[in-house]
């Protein structure tokens, strides 16, 4: 059994706390960062789940987005095990991403805590067609830009694989 400790939004913005900000870093949309703290009721153990949506436009607005979920990550989860999943809008090719799995500076800053790509971490090499956007069609071999990370040395990945499945050509999102 799992019990729901706390939860919480951020928005990707210069005032995350707000949701009516002007000030978001994506003009068409409103990003944002839902975030639960799961408890196990056995064992007592328990972990963060921060589930993003980050703009498509790759530049310095996702680069802000990498810089809030990093510190946003260290602030709510602190010490306590973590994944952040969802639809990061980038790849590994891109700054962004580079920063979080702590290749890359941003403000000339590391990030406090590596997020590790559990994909790279189970597979090693990225198999050929393994792209997660196919603008609804189903392509396998565009761009992998959905994501699930998590600190590294605190989870272990057993598995992973994307899912391709489709219901009459409508596929997940």
């Amino acid at each position: 059994e799992i019990d729901l400790k706390r939860s919480g939004t951020f928005w990707f913005s210069e005032t995350p706390d707000d949701s009516s900000s002007g000030d978001q870093w994506d003009g068409n949309y409103k990003r944002l960062c839902t975030y639960i703290y799961l408890i196990d009721i056995d064992s007592g153990l328990g972990i963060y789940v921060f589930n993003n949506h980050w703009t498509y436009q790759r530049d310095s607005r996702q680069e802000k987005h990498a810089i809030l979920l990093s510190q946003m990550v260290n602030e709510i989860a602190k010490s306590e095990p973590w994944v952040a999943i969802g639809d990061f809008n980038t790849t590994d090719r891109y700054k962004a991403y580079g920063y979080l799995t702590g290749k890359e500076k941003l403000d000339n800053k590391m990030t406090e805590k590596v997020f590790i790509d559990s994909y790279k971490d189970f597979h090693g090499n990225i198999p050929k067609n393994s792209g997660t956007f196919h603008d609804y069609s189903g392509f396998k071999h565009l761009e992998r830009i959905d994501f699930i990370f998590s600190e590294l040395g605190t989870c272990k990945t057993k598995n992973s694989f994307i899912v391709y499945d489709n219901i009459d050509k409508e596929f997940p999102s």
